[in-house]
């Protein structure tokens, strides 16, 4: 399950993926890193949530490079929130998975930096009233950051289609400002444009989630 890839400001590749691991049987997540655009890649240690069975663990991860040099990742989890990593040696390491504050269904979420310099996620939220494992995939919400994820603006849902998937987003910025937004459970495409959303971060509606 392959679901982001990004170039540092360095020119190096960083790759995130999942792989089994047993006794008891769950997924783990680690990232490669490649310094020859991906003739050789180099693995990291692996980030482990625990747990056991059928998607147990941490899986489909989405990463970003933050301005003080450092790389976050968030991780699909069924325990109701994105799990979050740090790397400091530009993913050849990360810190132990902890809660983030990002609530989220089970399934993955897509974040990315815009030309802007702010960070937007697109994501499934999680569903209080619904069994963490049953999520809301239905709904797919989008948020930007002004500070590197630290705060986030209130979510707007983009797609809400009632007994369906709109999960597994996409996001391409095909010109400054320009957002091109796929779903593949939803077959959905969208174009929007950051500034019908952001005008509300500089008016100070921001919040955790």
């Amino acid at each position: 399950a392959l679901r982001d890839m990004i170039e540092l400001t360095t020119g190096e590749l960083v790759l995130v993926e999942q792989n089994v691991a047993n006794n008891p049987g769950r997924n783990v997540s680690l990232t490669y890193f490649s310094q020859d655009d991906g003739k050789a890649w180099i693995p990291s240690n692996v980030m482990d949530i625990g747990g056991k069975g059928d998607h147990a663990g941490s899986i489909e991860g989405t990463l970003t490079e933050l301005r003080d040099g450092r790389l976050w990742i968030l991780l699909r989890s069924y325990h109701g929130h994105f799990y979050e990593c740090f790397s400091s040696d530009r993913g050849r390491t990360w810190t132990k998975p902890l809660p983030s504050a990002i609530k989220a269904s089970g399934s993955p979420g897509i974040l990315k930096r815009l030309e802007s310099g702010r960070l937007v996620l697109l994501w499934n939220r999680f569903a209080e009233n619904r069994p963490p494992r049953v999520g809301r995939r239905e709904e797919l919400s989008i948020a930007f950051s002004e500070d590197d994820g630290k705060t986030w603006s209130e979510p707007d849902v983009l797609l809400r289609l009632r007994g369906q998937r709109v999960s597994y987003p996409a996001v391409f910025e095909r010109r400054p400002g320009e957002l091109w937004v796929t779903v593949w459970q939803g077959a959905t495409f969208i174009k929007l444009q950051e500034n019908d959303f952001t005008p509300a971060i500089s008016a100070g509606r921001s919040s955790e989630h």
